[in-house]
């Protein structure tokens, strides 16, 4: 009764959604992407946002944010919004999408709220042992800026033109940043691993290494290239990153065709396209394992959410430096 009475509060406030996703659409595309943004930076930031205003993970400085980053900007994330915030908050229900922690058995809608408590849980598990936080590809990640972690040491390396808008929408929010070291790289032209060591980045402290949302866009070469990095830094050092299965977009039948209308709408709409290195397969782990073992590192945990027992939909990777 409650799903009913949700989906009719939804149907009566879609106009704001369907509003506000135009001019979601539209900002991405025609302000954010000529700036040299990507614009899949806001996928994990959005659902988070709707997981504070909806009470299932509490963001504050997410939410704080939203006013001066460019993409959720009013009239934009109120309208985006509304029409979840209301129907929850007159009904109860909260949607399968943005319920905190997901709910087991695990359904394919819980998928960023899985990927949200992986890393939420492995740096909470790491913070006993590490002195250092790397975040690659930081995006509007606010982890940093969060009570629980915020005594540690932050690097967050991303673009320039992200790090300037991150920078300032976190000095117009007036969100405390001094603990974090904003370290902007071009990925094609600069090693990362250079730019954060000149940084002030000390590789014989144990490191925990936030890589989230960022392989299955990277060359393989790139991906190895990174794993083999991180396993030149202090023992007890741990890499947490997640990726989208191979056979997601190379089987065949109807798996298959909806993994490739997904590839098709994210070089569309993004103008990017996935790279793919890791499997899926039930079977997979000792594969993930060889992977891991030849760049160095071992592998600690390797979760997948497969859809009704046999179709992988994304993975999530645990490995420490040997």
């Amino acid at each position: 009764m409650r799903l009913l009475a949700f989906i009719l509060v939804t149907i009566v406030l879609s106009p704001l959604l369907v509003i506000g996703t135009a001019i979601y659409m539209f900002r991405v595309l025609a302000v954010l992407m000529p700036k040299g943004i990507d614009g899949t930076a806001y996928e994990p930031y959005t659902a988070r946002l709707f997981m504070h205003d909806l009470g299932t993970r509490p963001d504050p400085v997410a939410s704080r944010l939203a006013p001066h980053l460019t993409v959720t900007a009013a009239p934009v994330w109120s309208m985006f919004s509304a029409p979840f915030r209301w129907a929850t908050r007159l009904t109860g229900y909260v949607p399968t999408l943005f319920t905190f922690p997901p709910a087991r058995p695990l359904k394919v809608m819980s998928v960023m709220a899985l990927r949200t408590e992986f890393f939420d849980r492995t740096l909470n598990d790491a913070r006993t042992h590490v002195q250092q936080v790397v975040v690659l590809g930081a995006g509007w990640d606010t982890r940093a800026y969060d009570e629980h972690w915020s005594d540690l040491k932050f690097f967050e390396v991303d673009g320039p033109p992200t790090q300037q808008e991150k920078r300032a929408a976190l000095a117009d929010a007036g969100v405390d940043a001094s603990h974090v070291t904003f370290v902007p790289v071009d990925f094609n032209e600069t090693s990362w691993l250079n730019a954060i060591t000149g940084a002030g980045f000390d590789p014989t402290l144990p490191t925990y290494v936030l890589w989230e949302g960022v392989s299955m866009y990277l060359d393989e070469a790139v991906v190895h290239d990174t794993l083999q990095a991180i396993a030149g830094f202090a023992p007890g050092s741990v890499i947490a990153f997640d990726y989208l299965p191979k056979e997601l977009f190379t089987s065949k039948g109807l798996y298959g065709l909806v993994g490739k209308y997904i590839k098709f709408g994210i070089r569309i709409f993004y103008r990017t396209q996935f790279k793919l290195l890791f499997p899926g397969a039930s079977n997979s782990r000792g594969e993930i394992e060889s992977i891991l073992a030849r760049d160095r590192l071992e592998l600690g945990e390797h979760e997948l959410l497969i859809y009704e027992e046999k179709y992988p939909i994304y993975g999530f990777v645990l490995a420490a430096v040997r």
